[in-house]
Parts: C-alpha cells; sequence; structure tokens
C-alpha cells in the first residue's frame, strides 16, 4: 500500500432470518501506517522509560541515594557522590584519624575524590526534562553547606598518619649550689633531673 493511501474493508452482518431487511455495510476504516505508528510508538516508549530508569539510577548518591548534588568521583572506582556527603564522610575519617577513606557502594580505599563537572551537566539536563526528580531546596541547600570540595582532594596526602608525638621526659630544675660572692662575676649552679 503506498503511503498515506487508507486500506478499507467492509463487513457485513448476516443474519439467519430471511425476512430481515438488509442494512447498509458501514465501511471501517483501518489505517495500516497509524496503527504501525502506534505500535512503534508503544515499543519506543517503553525502550526509552528502561533508559530513563538505568540513566536515574546511574544519577543516584551512593550513600544518601536521592540525584547528585555538586557530583563527586572516588578514584580509582568513579562512583559518584553528593559533594555534601562525601565531604561529611571525609570529615567522619579525619574526626577518627583514619588512614583511608573506602568507597560506600564497592568498599574500595580511595586516592582521590574530584568535582564530576561532565555529570553535574547530564544531570542538570536530565532535570530540566524530569523535574519531580529533584530534591527540595532545603535540602539542596543542607547539601551545599555540607560540600567541602571544590577541587580534587589527595586522599594519601590528606590523610597521611603523622608519627605519635614522642614522650618529652618530666624534668625539673634543682639547685646545686649557692651563688659565689668572692669575684666580679657571681653564679649559682643548677643541673635538671627527671621526675
Amino acid at each position: 500500500v503506498p503511503e498515506g493511501q487508507e486500506v478499507g474493508f467492509e463487513f457485513e452482518i448476516m443474519e439467519n432470518d430471511a425476512s430481515a431487511k438488509r442494512k447498509e455495510p458501514e465501511p471501517i476504516v483501518f489505517n495500516l501506517e497509524k496503527e504501525v505508528e502506534k505500535e512503534v510508538d508503544k515499543e519506543t516508549q517503553r525502550k526509552l522509560g528502561k533508559i530513563d530508569e538505568d540513566v536515574l539510577n546511574f544519577m543516584l548518591c551512593c550513600r544518601c541515594c536521592n540525584v547528585l548534588h555538586e557530583c563527586c568521583a572516588l578514584f580509582p572506582c568513579l562512583h559518584n557522590f553528593c559533594g555534601g556527603c562525601i565531604s561529611e564522610q571525609l570529615e567522619n575519617v579525619e574526626k577518627n584519624k583514619e588512614d583511608s577513606l573506602t568507597c560506600t557502594q564497592c568498599q574500595t580505599p580511595a586516592k582521590f575524590i574530584t568535582r564530576n563537572k561532565g555529570m553535574e551537566r547530564l544531570i542538570e539536563s536530565y532535570l530540566q526534562a524530569y523535574p519531580e526528580y529533584k530534591l527540595p531546596a532545603e535540602k539542596l541547600e543542607e547539601l551545599t553547606k555540607k560540600n567541602k570540595i571544590q577541587e580534587e582532594i589527595d586522599l594519601k596526602e590528606r590523610l597521611k598518619k603523622q608519627p605519635p608525638p614522642q614522650p618529652q621526659p618530666q624534668l625539673s630544675l634543682i639547685h646545686i649550689s649557692e651563688p659565689t660572692r668572692q669575684a666580679e662575676i657571681s653564679y649559682a649552679v643548677f643541673c635538671l633531673k627527671k621526675k
């Protein structure tokens, strides 16, 4: 059938009663092209829905499970986190004097944290198309306040353990002799003694 041409069918309802009046059948118009488009659209929408779901899962923070805000990536595993979430985790690691930050998704020790600007642009485009996934303004503000990562951080250098300070012996000053007054210069002798 050439493109744009309609295909028509006529159906006739036959009744067993011979005395029944014969009705003129109404033509049923069937547009094959439109039906094919509908089926293709359904399949395309199903596939796009699956792609959108996969893309959304890729844009979720590994820690808070919300859409990433001020995205940061850990190296070498490349898992993404909200800047506020990973800053909070780094702060806890430093507070507990741990020597490494591990990815909460794969448990790999991270060597670097960096902002993931490419992912941030992708998320921005996605949220324009699907604004229902955008976090409330209060939550975004909270994450922005927590975020301390503006550039790449070398975790090995930042979390390097300082050797514990060597204990200093406790000393006391002991008076040994009285000052002499026999010469122009007078002096007394003192020494340090361990407590």
